[in-house]
């Protein structure tokens, strides 16, 4: 049994273990069983988890107990992205039970306005429901606003909100592979608007955070795509308006920022925060998905629905109207 089960340091749980922390507890298990953490997986553990002790625990413990038992074997990067793969799908009781608070009133109040990028509405309340949220270790506060605390989190909440949902996406992954084995973005940004355009309004009419449920199908249809092959970094809580996914698909990389259109700037403030998001993240090419939810005399249906290409400077900008 590995020592993953015996706490490290005396400290409550949800504060986050540091980088020296973590090296000790595995440079333990090494010293009882022989069995090597490559510094590569080292880091990887370190930054998915942001030092959150159960998500420490329970990602060792499936490597170490489950994933890689033989002690010979030393654990690599991608034992520990397969490990955190399963800890999500599996839905652990911890999980499972983060799951449930996500659906009641105070988390909601706190987290919907971070999936779209928007501020805390009321910050009266905004401050009282935060504080559990800080305590459980879901958030943290960085610069005065509110922050998942870390990646593996950032996967869990858009993906137990549309954990139902997700199950009304047919769509193939191999529909979208061209035949050297590279993403055909085009044809998945296409494949998505045929979605959208029929029953992703309809399942998103049965999402409990209404307003972020846009970018929430957004994010399962592509984790839906990318399952298997690829795997999706995400980034949003920080005021910017938009979801960024970061799509990982062997050795290409595909940005796409989400985001609603509220007025006539919106395309333009879309662009500009994609093209930052593309300079953090390395692509000359990301993709603006644009949802048009007005109502009354807004356009058609099916006038929402385009896909023009911009350049912007040494990029490459498709803009995808929904």
């Amino acid at each position: 049994m590995m020592m993953m089960h015996t706490p490290v340091v005396a400290q409550p749980a949800h504060l986050p273990l540091s980088r020296a922390d973590l090296a000790e507890l595995l440079a333990r298990h090494t010293r009882m069983t022989g069995q090597r953490f490559l510094g590569e997986a080292i880091e990887r553990i370190h930054y998915l988890c942001a030092g959150h002790p159960w998500l420490v625990h329970a990602l060792s413990d499936q490597i170490v107990n489950r994933d890689v038992t033989d002690c010979t074997v030393a654990v690599t990067a991608a034992h520990v992205e397969a490990a955190k793969e399963t800890l999500i799908v599996q839905r652990r009781t911890h999980i499972d039970s983060l799951g449930k608070k996500l659906l009641t009133d105070p988390v909601r109040r706190v987290i919907e306005p971070m999936l779209v990028g928007a501020p805390l509405r009321d910050k009266k309340a905004g401050k009282r429901d935060l504080s559990p949220l800080l305590e459980l270790g879901l958030l943290i506060e960085r610069d005065g606003q509110p922050e998942i605390a870390n990646p593996i989190y950032k996967e869990i909440v858009p993906r137990e909100l549309c954990h139902l949902q997700q199950h009304g996406i047919v769509h193939q992954p191999a529909w979208y592979v061209r035949p050297d084995g590279s993403l055909d973005m085009p044809k998945l940004m296409a494949g998505w608007q045929a979605f959208w355009r029929d029953p992703g309004r309809l399942l998103a009419a049965d999402q409990p955070y209404r307003e972020a449920a846009p970018q929430l199908l957004l994010s399962a249809f592509v984790q839906r795509i990318v399952d298997g092959t690829g795997r999706i970094e995400r980034d949003y809580g920080r005021g910017r308006g938009a979801l960024d996914l970061l799509i990982l698909w062997n050795n290409e990389r595909h940005a796409i920022a989400a985001m609603q259109r509220r007025d006539i700037e919106s395309e333009a403030d879309g662009v500009h925060q994609l093209i930052s998001f593309l300079e953090q993240t390395g692509p000359w090419e990301g993709w603006l998905v644009l949802f048009d939810l007005r109502t009354g005399r807004g356009p058609s249906k099916e006038a929402r629905m385009y896909m023009k290409k911009r350049r912007r400077g040494p990029y490459t900008i498709w803009v995808v109207g929904c």
